[in-house]
C-alpha cells in the first residue's frame, strides 16, 4: 500500500516530541543515504525502534521532520549537525518540542513550497 504525504505526516502525531528541519541541499544530497545513516545511528545509540521520520522536497531543499521520545529529538539534532559534512546540506531548525498544533503550523507553512515529482517525499517504516 502506498501512503500519501499527508498520511505520513499524520503518523508524526503518535509521538510526544516533534522536530522539523529545513535542509538546504546541494547537488550531491541523497535522501536515501541520509535516511539509512539516521536509521543506523538510532540503532547504534540505543534501541530506539519507535520513531517516525518524514521528508518532502520543498523550494530550495528538503523539509525533514521526525517524532519520537525526547531522546530521539536529541539524537537527530546531533546527527544532522555531524552528518552535514558528508550529507550535502545545511540544516536549519524550524521547530522542536511537544506542541502538536505549532508543529503542524510550521510544517504546513513549509509545504507551501512542496515540489511534487517522481520521488518527492518519503518516510520511515
Amino acid at each position: 500500500m502506498r501512503y500519501t504525504l499527508q498520511q505520513h505526516l499524520s503518523r508524526l502525531d503518535a509521538d510526544t516530541h516533534r522536530s522539523a528541519y529545513f535542509l538546504a541541499t546541494t547537488d550531491n544530497f541523497d535522501s536515501r543515504r541520509l535516511s539509512k545513516a539516521l536509521r543506523e545511528r538510532m540503532r547504534a545509540m540505543l534501541d530506539v525502534s519507535k520513531y517516525t521520520a518524514v521528508w518532502a522536497k520543498v523550494d530550495g531543499g528538503i523539509l525533514f521532520t521526525v517524532s519520537g521520545p525526547l531522546v530521539v529529538a536529541e539524537i537527530v539534532s546531533n546527527f544532522l549537525s555531524a552528518y552535514r559534512e558528508t550529507g550535502g546540506y545545511t540544516e536549519s531548525l524550524l521547530y522542536r518540542g511537544p506542541a502538536r498544533r505549532r508543529f503542524h503550523d510550521v510544517v504546513q507553512a513549509q509545504l507551501e513550497g512542496y515540489v511534487q515529482s517522481a520521488r518527492s517525499y518519503g518516510a520511515s517504516r
